[in-house]
């Protein structure tokens, strides 16, 4: 594996005063790496929480909704699969949305020409 298993991003529509993530809204399980690094936290997501996750990657129990993507029978490859995930997470209206999205895109598509 190249690079960091585990980042993590903080959203908020008010001011992020600590970085401390009780309770998220939305987590994206790509490799076991990063499972593994954060098993404890994995085990204590509430019903709250939409924990979007690689098929094959394996989680901790826990009360999050879970939703598998198959992104290789999508024909996606892993250096896409996190771009992909924002996607997915988007549909689900939990932090992210598609507007949200399609704006961000927009701009970094401006910003780059």
């Amino acid at each position: 594996m190249k690079g960091h298993s585990v980042s993590e991003v903080i959203l908020a529509d008010t001011e992020i005063e600590s970085t401390w993530m009780g309770d998220p809204s939305v987590v994206i399980a790509l490799v076991p790496e990063g499972v593994n690094r954060r098993k404890k936290i994995l085990a204590d997501l509430s019903a709250e929480t939409v924990d979007t996750k690689a098929t094959g990657v394996e989680l901790p129990p826990s009360e999050a909704v879970v939703i598998d993507v198959d992104f290789e029978d999508r024909k996606i490859k892993s250096q896409d699969w996190a771009l992909a995930d924002l996607a997915v997470t988007g549909r689900q209206n939990k932090a992210l949305t598609v507007d949200m999205l399609t704006a961000a895109m927009a701009a970094a598509v401006k910003i780059a020409a």
